[in-house]
Formats: structure tokens, C-alpha cells, sequence
């Protein structure tokens, strides 16, 4: 079983116990202006995607099918990714 498929079984109680942007998160997001171009890589259910500012353009990527589906319920105007970070294909996808 590789660690994507964990994180599709436990998806449901990962977003549960993280469904707001943490403190590390907030701190960083102070450096957000419009206009960025943001890639969250690892963005699980999506829940950084509250910090970026209007006008930003923003990708999630995560290997996790159901923290992306999650994620797109949540969030339906960002954009969300399926892929592993590692693998070139997923670059594509971008």
C-alpha cells in the first residue's frame, strides 16, 4: 500500500482536524500580494487556498484523490491538481 492511498483512507478525519489555514501558514501568507502565480504543493484539502489574496492565480497539488475532492467541494473556484510532485507527467498538468 503506498502513503497516497493512506491519505485517501484517512482523508475524511485529516480534513476534519485541519479545516483551517495553521499558524505557519498565516505567517507566510503575509508575503501573498495579487498577482503571484502560487503553487501549494501538498495542499491536502486546500485549506491554504483561504490565505491567497484576489487576483492570485493558485494550484493545489496533492497525491490524495479524496483530500483533492474535499478540497474542490470546499474551494470550487481554485484549481486543484491531481499528481505526485516527483513524477515529471504531473508537471503537465499545471
Amino acid at each position: 500500500m503506498d502513503i497516497s492511498h493512506l491519505y485517501d483512507i484517512i482523508a475524511a478525519d485529516y480534513s476534519f482536524k485541519r479545516h483551517r489555514p495553521g499558524e505557519k501558514m498565516r505567517q507566510m501568507s503575509i508575503y501573498l500580494k495579487p498577482n503571484l502565480r502560487i503553487l501549494d504543493l501538498g495542499c491536502g484539502n486546500g485549506r491554504f487556498f483561504e490565505l491567497v489574496p484576489k487576483g492570485c492565480e493558485y494550484r493545489g497539488l496533492d497525491f490524495s484523490q479524496r483530500l483533492l475532492g474535499i478540497a474542490q467541494e470546499k474551494y470550487p473556484e481554485a484549481k486543484f491538481v491531481f499528481g505526485d510532485m516527483i513524477d515529471a507527467k504531473t508537471w503537465a498538468k499545471l
